[in-house]
């Protein structure tokens, strides 16, 4: 990042970790800080991309540290998608039921409106299954980037070593780290 990030400027990275933390929005977080800081002025933007690349941050440090945090996320994910089966089984069994109950009373009102019901919550839970999509496309860009940069200092670091070795030697090396982007 070329320009310092407005958060980090004025030290409120804990402040807002802390906030974010709590469960505030981006929007929320910089209206608290703007409000609690006049010579401040940040966009709920500034926010996200200071979270956005704490995130990156922290993955790095994991990888650095040899942590393979891959198994946590399909682990979260798994055990997301497995709750949220369960939850839907839930529903579909008890729409399906209470529907069938409907219908053999025999009251057309009832019976719309119990269809009307189902087609609901089955709506949401579509909406559940697309916003678990996503939460696991989101939890995969950092990963993906501090990856892609880790690579990145591995293969600058290759290019500074091989600048002690003989040119045909350099030249391969450089071959090799330039193929492999």
């Amino acid at each position: 990042m070329s320009n310092v990030n407005k958060i980090v400027r004025h030290g409120l990275e804990d402040k807002v970790l802390e906030l974010r933390d709590d469960g505030l929005s981006y929007k929320e977080i910089a209206n608290l800080i703007n409000k609690d800081n006049e010579d401040v002025d940040v966009s709920f933007m500034a926010i996200k991309r200071f979270l956005d690349s704490y995130k990156v941050q922290m993955e790095e440090k994991k990888i650095d540290e040899g942590i393979d945090t891959w198994d946590d996320l399909r682990a979260d994910f798994r055990a997301k998608m497995d709750d949220l089966d369960d939850e839907t089984q839930e529903i579909y069994l008890i729409m399906k039921k209470s529907l069938k109950k409907v219908v053999n009373e025999g009251n057309n009102y009832k019976t719309i409106k119990a269809a009307k019901d189902t087609l609901t919550a089955l709506d949401q839970q579509k909406k559940n299954w697309i916003d678990l999509i996503h939460w696991g496309v989101n939890e995969l860009k950092p990963r993906e980037t501090a990856q892609t940069l880790n690579i990145t200092k591995i293969n600058n670091m290759f290019i500074e070593l091989s600048d002690k070795l003989c040119p045909t030697c350099r030249s391969k090396i450089i071959d090799i780290v330039s193929n492999e982007n």
